[in-house]
């Protein structure tokens, strides 16, 4: 015996025989949209997310039916820019904003979607569906400077800092010309609690700035 298979918005519709392989293929989604899943008898089809697959005819007549959802998807950026609506799969830039006092250390969120989350200016390839990213950052901020006890020459500088970052240590004796020297680099953030101490310097007669390596 022969059943009749229909398929609504796509190519296989006929009759054939019980056990019999079909192939059925959706139509090209409408613009802006793609290509979502089967519905009907999804039980007989090899995979009912395939735009192309098999239908295995049972032994009565079946419908199955293709559909579509929007290609075109949010993306907001958080402590940044580059958010907008975008076609899945294409690549959108994004760009950290910079924010006094702070550090940028990664984005988060995006499920794998990011070219780099350690770098302020990335891509985002938009996935098939709504997405937030968010640039997240370390405080950067000298928290205490004090003399070490029994060294009338050095003094402790500790700050809040982001691990696995490099600073250093500037010195100006006259904090309006803007004159800064370099007294120590490459200090490791190992720790989110950032510690260093100079010795042979005057630290009452001197100004100090902290930068990012």
């Amino acid at each position: 015996n022969v059943y009749e298979l229909t398929v609504s918005d796509g190519m296989g519709s006929g009759y054939y025989l019980e056990g019999e392989k079909v192939v059925i293929r959706a139509n090209m989604p409408p613009a802006g949209n793609q290509f979502e899943s089967w519905t009907g008898g999804v039980d007989i089809l090899d995979s009912s997310t395939s735009a192309v697959t098999i239908v295995t005819m049972p032994d009565h007549a079946v419908s199955i039916g293709a559909n579509y959802k929007s290609s075109i998807h949010t993306l907001r950026v958080s402590n940044g820019s580059g958010s907008g609506e975008y076609s899945v799969g294409a690549t959108a830039a994004i760009t950290a904003s910079s924010i006094s006092g702070q550090i940028f250390d990664q984005w988060i969120g995006g499920a794998g979607c990011i070219e780099s989350t350690t770098s302020m200016t990335t891509t985002v390839t938009m996935p098939d569906h709504p997405t937030t990213v968010t640039a997240i950052y370390w405080p950067l901020f000298m928290s205490a400077f004090e003399p070490i006890s029994g060294d009338t020459t050095g003094c402790r500088f500790t700050w809040s800092g982001a691990p696995g970052r490099k600073y250093r240590i500037l010195q100006s004796t006259n904090i309006s010309d803007g004159d800064y020297q370099c007294i120590v680099s490459n200090v490791n953030a190992a720790t989110i609690q950032c510690e260093y101490s100079i010795t042979n310097i005057a630290p009452h007669q001197a100004f100090y700035m902290l930068q990012v390596e």
